[in-house]
């Protein structure tokens, strides 16, 4: 069975209406990849974005938490050196009363001792 000019053409046409028919679907799916490519890339856009967005917030907690920490340490530091140099004073002015009152204690003794002495020698008379 030979195939004439005519069944070659007609094959022809067939598989030329049959390719067209994938060619235009293919240029569909092509069309709808670009767009689904440009979606992707707006995607990863927002997303970059995002992340920078996010190591921003980090960094701001981390300066905020930092801060935090450092108040509160020079609050109590500050407190605690309030309190020792209280503390400081106090002692130093009670440790000035305490030379005087040794002092005090020295000469009362003296006093007391020669007290003493007057009155066994008026007792003796």
């Amino acid at each position: 069975m030979a195939l004439t000019t005519e069944d070659l053409k007609s094959i022809k046409d067939i598989f030329d209406a049959r390719f067209d028919q994938v060619d235009a679907r293919l240029a569909k799916i092509d069309e709808k990849l670009y767009e689904v490519d440009e979606k992707f890339n707006a995607v990863d856009s927002t997303m970059t974005s995002m992340k920078t967005d996010i190591q921003k917030l980090q960094d701001d907690v981390t300066f905020i938490r930092i801060t935090q920490l450092e108040n509160g340490a020079l609050k109590t530091l500050d407190d605690i050196q309030k309190n020792y140099s209280d503390t400081y004073q106090r002692y130093r002015n009670g440790s000035d009363k305490f030379e005087v009152a040794f002092i005090d204690i020295d000469n009362l003794k003296k006093t007391v001792t020669k007290h003493s002495k007057q009155i066994k020698k008026l007792q003796k008379a």
